[in-house]
């Protein structure tokens, strides 16, 4: 993960006590609305007027997936704001972008996780059960 994006999860985390992705996107007055989006993309971070929005498809709206995809787009808040017109000339710049958001989620609901348990997940598989992180994540987890 980006060096900036740690320094993010961390400060975060000291400033608002909390790796919840929903209180932060409270705190940090993002605008966050369930839109039908045909579940593809289950999630987009839009800034309009100057205001940032993150848009949830409302499939997931009660679906553990919501903190995963939620925490993503937060990863996107802090990493690319202002790059969005750079994505339709560089699929490049766009597949890092991804997973550096990818990586950002990850770490977040891992730390989520052990905010709520007080404890590290034994398996990979309750990050996936209470927060939706994709199973073949695993590999973007900080150590």
């Amino acid at each position: 993960m980006k060096k900036h994006l740690a320094r993010v999860l961390a400060k975060l985390k000291i400033t608002y006590g909390t790796s919840d992705p929903f209180k932060l996107c409270d705190y940090l007055n993002i605008d966050l609305r369930y839109e039908d989006m045909k579940q593809h993309p289950l999630g987009k971070t839009a800034w309009m007027l100057g205001e940032s929005v993150i848009l949830l498809d409302k499939a997931i709206e009660y679906d553990p997936r919501r903190y995963f995809v939620c925490a993503h787009e937060l990863g996107h808040f802090f990493d690319d704001k202002g790059f969005a017109g750079f994505y339709v000339a560089n699929q490049h710049f766009k597949g890092l972008s991804e997973r550096e958001a990818d990586r950002f989620a990850s770490n977040l609901v891992f730390s989520f996780y052990v905010e709520e348990h007080g404890e590290e997940p034994s398996m990979i598989q309750e990050l996936s059960a209470e927060y939706g992180y994709p199973i073949n994540g695993q590999d973007y987890l900080a150590k």
